[in-house]
């Protein structure tokens, strides 16, 4: 399993809830994930957001050679969504597609830390719904859609919006019962 995100998929360390994932479903976990990162925003390096993108981050599918490519994110781009933004996370999706023509793609939005996404989120969200109906052997999941936060009391840090190891435990829950749903695992 290879999983591409920002700082939701590489929060809590041994404890993540890729790390969980592979663990309960005893896959190989490859986490190609940064904080701040996004489609279109580079990761925070320590000094600026000068880091890999997303689409950085396909070139390391093919050597890695996953079962199944989960690319989760990303709320950072919500202040990045002006008209490239749709033609770059289609090319992100065709070129992860390219890279693992044949391992299921499961293209994932971020989760809100409360009931009531934002416009620009919800925006983000459509544009992935979008391209990953435009990419075989793909599927979208919408976690502010799914509700995954709609209660979000005891499972968010004091920035209320990056989970707690509680908040961390529920993604990894979630992640559980949608990949099965959707016949992943």
């Amino acid at each position: 399993m290879s999983v591409i995100g920002d700082s939701y998929t590489t929060g809590g360390g041994v404890n993540s809830w890729p790390k969980q994932l592979a663990r309960r479903a005893r896959l190989t976990a490859f986490l190609d994930a940064a904080d701040g990162s996004g489609y279109m925003i580079g990761g925070f390096t320590g000094h600026d957001f000068s880091g890999p993108r997303f689409p950085d981050q396909v070139a390391k599918l093919r050597p890695q050679r996953p079962d199944l490519v989960i690319i989760m994110g990303s709320r950072n781009d919500i202040t990045h969504t002006d008209p490239p933004y749709p033609s770059v996370v289609l090319k992100t999706l065709q070129a992860i597609r390219a890279a693992v023509p044949t391992a299921p793609l499961l293209v994932v939005g971020s989760f809100w830390p409360d009931a009531h996404a934002s416009v620009s989120m919800l925006y983000v969200h459509q544009v992935l719904r979008e391209a990953t109906a435009m990419i075989p052997c793909a599927s979208f999941l919408d976690p502010v859609e799914e509700g995954w936060f709609d209660r979000p009391a005891g499972y968010f840090g004091s920035d209320g919006e990056h989970p707690n190891a509680a908040g961390i435990d529920r993604v990894a829950d979630l992640y559980v019962r949608d990949l099965r749903r959707l016949g992943y695992l």
